[in-house]
């Protein structure tokens, strides 16, 4: 017998992208951290749109709003054992951008996320997706697999 219960609650995020050192301002190039390239990608854009502030900032208004529409309304769900439940039930979290605020200038770019988290627990080895789709148990150790 299947059995779950839903819960939902809001949390706030900051999300903070820290300054990368450029190559001009470093005495020894060796000494450069890595940085994943997704990284550098952000703040190449961050530093085109929203504009680098070597001179001074102009403000992007229209940029930043942009932007946020790109975050306000994404959502995505997971799956994760459920502990807590004796039957090998699982948990499946869905996570929903509702509003977003970003704050730029040249040394830094945070993002502040509101996200609403609905999280439904299922009691047997499956949980039903809205169209009916069965997703399957995936625990914590084989998802950073």
């Amino acid at each position: 017998q299947k059995t779950s219960t839903s819960m939902e609650k809001e949390e706030v995020h900051l999300l903070s992208l820290p300054a990368l050192p450029s190559l001009n301002s470093i005495q020894n190039p060796s000494s450069i951290t890595y940085y994943p390239p997704i990284l550098r990608q952000v703040w190449k854009w961050k530093d085109d749109t929203l504009g680098n502030g070597r001179d001074y900032i102009l403000p992007k208004p229209r940029a930043l709003r942009d932007f946020n529409s790109l975050l306000v309304g994404q959502s995505f769900t997971f799956l994760e054992d459920n502990d807590n439940n004796s039957n090998g039930g699982v948990k499946k979290r869905k996570v929903v951008v509702e509003e977003c605020a970003t704050l730029s200038n040249c040394a830094r770019m945070d993002v502040l996320l509101s996200t609403k988290i609905i999280t439904t627990s299922s009691s047997n080895n499956t949980t039903e997706e809205e169209d009916g789709t069965l997703l399957p148990i995936t625990t914590s150790k084989e998802a950073v697999r």
